[in-house]
């Protein structure tokens, strides 16, 4: 198994962000950090994704947050049907 590449956060406190960020930056384990306000933008950039390889390998999702929580996000992503991943 290939080690993750790519981690998304998706938080609505541009502080708990900017230090989560910092965190992983150090960490040195991804080579890619997307990071949204809420579940609805995330979603919406996250549809737009063609492939396999562009999708985060790992998700930090608040649950807390306004206009989508992270519930209604995880019942929006696995409704999506990205076309990729499926034999």
């Amino acid at each position: 198994m290939n080690a993750p590449k790519s981690i998304c956060i998706i938080d609505d406190d541009p502080i708990y962000q900017l230090i989560t960020k910092k965190i992983i930056e150090k960490s040195q384990l991804f080579s890619q950090i997307l990071s949204y306000k809420n579940g609805k933008v995330a979603i919406d950039s996250l549809k737009a994704i063609q492939s396999a390889e562009e999708f985060p390998d790992v998700i930090l999702l608040d649950i807390d947050m306004p206009e989508m929580d992270g519930w209604a996000f995880m019942n929006e992503l696995q409704r999506i049907d990205f076309g990729f991943g499926k034999k």
